[in-house]
């Protein structure tokens, strides 16, 4: 009992974000997150001899969301629809690019762009600017499709990276003068 424990309190956030990002609902959220952990708990020794009981975790999370929002969607309940992103999008797809709207690397296009790798740039500007569908950049590659989105996740990685890196020097040098000239404003 005490490792199912330690298993729940390890995955409960990411289960909870997993299945948040695909409803958009947190009443719904709340609802799966109780009933994927249910199903856990209900396999017992078999869950916690899983051999990777997070996948498990997330493959059931995975396959009641999806049952849910369907019912959702077959009975034409409006408010919740509204946020319920299409199925045919994987979720991990739908978790990275909702990471990729906090990301406002338009502001840094040129700056992020000099500091990748020509694959890097390739990979960005078919992606992103030529909006081509990864089933395709994959086959183009000679890749398979989760090679390529592994690529993409690590390229992300690397964007938010720059981003973060210009934010800082940014800051450094602007907001550490703004601080220091309220503080010596203040001491008058």
């Amino acid at each position: 009992m005490e490792r199912f424990n330690v298993l729940c309190d390890e995955n409960y956030k990411r289960i909870y974000r997993y299945i948040y990002v695909m409803t958009n609902n947190q009443t719904l959220t709340e609802d799966l997150v109780q009933d994927v952990f249910l199903a856990a708990y209900e396999k017992g020794d078999l869950f916690l001899s899983h051999e990777k009981p997070a996948a498990f975790l997330y493959k059931t999370a995975k396959f009641l969301t999806c049952s849910a929002l369907r019912k959702i969607q077959a009975r034409g309940e409006e408010s919740l629809s509204e946020g319920i992103p299409s199925l045919d999008k994987e979720p991990a797809e739908i978790l990275a690019l909702e990471e990729d709207r906090q990301i406002d690397e338009m502001d840094h296009v040129p700056e992020v762009l000099g500091k990748l790798s020509l694959e890097q740039k390739e990979l960005y500007n078919r992606y992103y600017l030529n909006h081509e569908p990864m089933k395709d950049i994959a086959a183009s590659l000679g890749l398979k499709e989760p090679a390529l989105r592994m690529r993409y996740v690590r390229l992300r990685k690397e964007i938010r990276k720059i981003i973060s890196e210009i934010d800082f020097q940014e800051c450094k040098g602007g907001c550490y003068e703004r601080k220091y000239e309220k503080k010596t404003e203040s001491s008058y």
